[in-house]
């Protein structure tokens, strides 16, 4: 008997990743081929591509190609819709740069405002755990775009319901110096119906509800509770949370902090104060 040749194609990649393809006598089409070309072009992708027999032209990625990456996730091969995310974005931006007062011009004045009440906290509580990097990756841009010169306030990312338990005391009777944004997913018949039978009466309210109709009646409870109290109180709704949702949102609080910066007449561009830390540790390693 004749041998058979085992093992990968080898597809050589000059200036990127290398490509091995278990594909003998199994054809690829060319546009499934430019496209794992294309990725494993990408700087990011560790060691090599690996294709596999069934392997053929995708959304994003190759279907049939395991990518390996270091230090970076591709959004469009784990199934996120690019072109959505995009849309959602430049609706937000095309709607503030209408010539009209939109959402971001506003909450750069109602920002401004506050700043004359001495507000110098702004809690940013979001009611969805996929809302966590959003609210972490504002403080970051908030922090390093508006603190400076004496300017700007504390962003402080807030998760709810945990800690409307651990931090509200705090909001409620503590020092009025904070606003807050409320960020919301409506989550109204989502979830788990809550089954309270054989429970104590005081449990029965919960019967025929799901855990979504829970979540949204603590985030109204907070609410009206933070109103009552006289805590400057901004809400953003969303019907769902999707690419084009959070297109949006990525949009607007950019925006946000361009326009605020703005009105502060600061530049949201630099950060000269991390940049004399960055020099000091040069310093420091070089032993200067």
């Amino acid at each position: 008997m004749g041998q058979t040749e085992t093992g990968p194609v080898h597809m050589n990649n000059p200036g990127g990743a290398h490509i091995k393809a278990w594909t003998r006598g199994v054809p690829i089409e060319d546009e499934a081929r430019k496209q794992l070309f294309n990725v494993a072009s990408l700087p990011f992708i560790h060691k090599h591509i690996a294709v596999m027999p069934d392997v053929h032209w995708g959304k994003g990625a190759t279907v049939g190609s395991v990518i390996a990456t270091k230090g970076a996730i591709v959004p469009a091969a784990v199934g996120v819709d690019i072109r959505a995310l995009r849309a959602g974005a430049h609706i937000t931006m095309a709607e503030n740069f209408s010539g009209q007062l939109a959402a971001a011009g506003e909450a750069a004045a109602m920002h401004m405002a506050l700043g004359e009440k001495h507000i110098s906290q702004h809690v940013f509580m979001h009611y969805n755990d996929r809302l966590g990097g959003l609210a972490r990756w504002h403080r970051q841009c908030w922090a390093e775009s508006l603190g400076k010169s004496g300017h700007g306030t504390t962003l402080i990312p807030s998760r709810g319901a945990s800690d409307q338990h651990s931090q509200l005391q705090l909001y409620l009777e503590g020092p009025a110096d904070k606003c807050f944004t409320a960020l919301i997913v409506d989550s109204s018949g989502h979830g788990p119906l809550i089954d309270a039978d054989g429970t104590q009466g005081d449990l029965a309210f919960l019967n025929g509800h799901t855990l979504g109709d829970l979540f949204m009646a603590e985030q109204r409870a907070t609410n009206a509770t933070l109103i009552k109290a006289g805590r400057p109180l901004r809400t953003i709704t969303c019907p769902t949370l999707d690419e084009m949702t959070l297109g949006a949102l990525l949009m607007h609080c950019t925006l946000e902090v361009i326009f605020t910066a703005a009105l502060m007449g600061i530049n949201a561009f630099d950060q000269p104060a991390i940049e004399a830390g960055k020099l000091l540790t040069i310093e420091y390693l070089s032993g200067k």
